[in-house]
């Protein structure tokens, strides 16, 4: 079954150094977003922070440790083991300011 995230979660995890480590790297991955094949040659930086992304089959390999696992096995890992939530919030306008110093308020990061 796939793995669900968003394009935020998405990005943070493929922007985390203590996962992608000197030899780690992925292949055979087939992810989704909005629906759409993700090409294994395009960049994640352009992945939307509201897209919905899907992580249907990968392996993510390390050179060095001859370490091995799927693609979403070490997703899932990964998001149980960290310290933050990341999500994306879609509200009217007129409240946005409110949600974004309740945010702040409770030591949070608003992005975009």
């Amino acid at each position: 079954m796939p793995v669900r995230t968003t394009g935020a979660e998405f990005r943070e995890f493929f922007n985390d150094l203590s996962l992608w480590t000197k030899g780690t790297y992925m292949e055979d991955e087939e992810i989704s977003v909005d629906g759409e094949g993700l090409d294994s040659d395009d960049s994640f930086d352009h992945i939307p922070y509201s897209a919905v992304v899907k992580i249907h089959a990968g392996i993510i390999r390390n050179d060095t440790t001859d370490k091995y696992g799927s693609l979403e096995t070490e997703f899932r890992k990964w998001r149980k083991n960290k310290s933050t939530t990341t999500f994306v919030v879609v509200i009217d306008n007129q409240f946005a300011d409110d949600a974004k110093n309740a945010c702040r308020a409770l030591g949070g990061k608003v992005v975009g």
